[in-house]
């Protein structure tokens, strides 16, 4: 089944891109001028090279960057139709990281609590959804968390009331059950098949367990802690595996965190997690996907490729539909992410390749 059918893209497209802030695409480029590259420019003239190359073959129409390590911004730049560095942009499933660290907060904050009915990966989710119709569903009764954020629950990928978000006429939780009472497709755990649907359940349960909002629940634990605007679109059925607009700068500051392993927004067993394939990917993964591993809302790298391009990883990223692609590098100690504004996700990623390339040549 394709994740990302035709006329989910064309309503995302219309429907989230159409809510960005209107404005004409400007040829300049523009570079943060709060940034002093501390190779004096060469890793950031390589990177807007490899990023101009591709506007000239009319493959993207703009552009925006930044690269960084635990202490240092190599590069913040921007070009075309991302007017600035502080743009929002829609990042479809760039944003899953975002939204499994929400989870994964409130999880760590629960650990070593006396509170009975903590949250928790591996036990069904009915446990918190006890009381909803939700709960009710022979589905709850043996998908988890893990599952969910991993995309092995058989949970139906991309279900109508995901796509049908945009117009508001639905909730989260109206959603989720909706979701759950369509049953799952295969045994939870025995198999990878990544969507939409999965993630709107775990924000359900997310919810459920604390009586707060999405929106409140990022902002409180995520987007507070790291000083950063993180907005989750529509408001009443956020799309909890894709629904954010960030700009470069704020998602850069949310990969950094995830780089140093930032005790503001979990503890260390998580990002170990998150480092560590919760699944093979070999089945299911998404065309010019080359990870070989997924974990939660992060691909992690076929180190085979890794170690011809010349580092040893883990390398973990998040492509998103509309061509965002934001990855780290344990190994080589950086992190970087790209904004486009595109109908598909593969030019993403063949850029971030390059980019990968000239990155890891000029770094010190």
């Amino acid at each position: 089944m394709n994740p990302f059918p035709a006329r989910h893209r064309a309503m995302l497209a219309s429907g989230l891109i159409a809510l960005l802030a209107a404005c004409s695409p400007q040829d300049d480029m523009e570079t943060d001028d709060r940034i002093a590259p501390p190779d004096e420019g060469a890793l950031q003239a390589a990177a807007r090279s490899v990023l101009e190359n591709a506007r000239n073959r009319n493959e993207i129409d703009g552009y925006a960057l930044e690269i960084g390590t635990a202490d240092d911004i190599y590069a913040r730049i921007s070009a075309g139709d991302v007017q600035s560095v502080d743009t929002q942009v829609a990042i479809a499933s760039a944003g899953k990281p975002v939204s499994a660290a929400v989870l994964l907060n409130i999880i760590d904050e629960d650990r070593g609590s006396l509170r009975l009915n903590r949250l928790r990966l591996d036990e069904p989710i009915a446990r918190w959804l006890d009381g909803t119709p939700a709960g009710n569903t022979a589905a709850a009764q043996e998908v988890t968390l893990r599952h969910l954020l991993n995309h092995t629950s058989g949970l139906e990928q991309q279900p109508d009331c995901v796509e049908s978000e945009l117009n508001g006429s639905t909730s989260l939780m109206a959603c989720a059950t909706e979701i759950l009472e369509a049953g799952t497709r295969f045994t939870p755990g025995t198999r990878f098949a990544y969507g939409a649907g999965s993630y709107h359940v775990a924000g359900a349960v997310a919810e459920a367990y604390t009586g707060q909002s999405w929106q409140s629940l990022v902002d409180e634990r995520i987007a507070a802690p790291l000083e950063v605007d993180l907005p989750y679109l529509p408001e009443d059925n956020p799309r909890i595996a894709g629904g954010i607009l960030t700009s470069v700068a704020d998602l850069g500051t949310f990969f950094r965190a995830l780089l140093v392993r930032d005790d503001r927004l979990m503890g260390e067993a998580d990002y170990s997690m998150l480092r560590t394939p919760q699944t093979d990917t070999n089945q299911g993964r998404l065309p010019n996907v080359t990870a070989t591993g997924y974990s939660f809302g992060l691909w992690i790298e076929d180190p085979a490729e890794l170690a011809e391009a010349g580092t040893a990883g883990p390398e973990l990223s998040a492509p998103g539909l509309f061509g965002a692609v934001p990855w780290l590098d344990d190994d080589r100690g950086y992190y970087a992410v790209l904004l486009l504004r595109l109908s598909n996700y593969t030019t993403g990623l063949d850029l971030m390749r390059e980019l990968r390339t000239e990155i890891l040549a000029r770094l010190p």
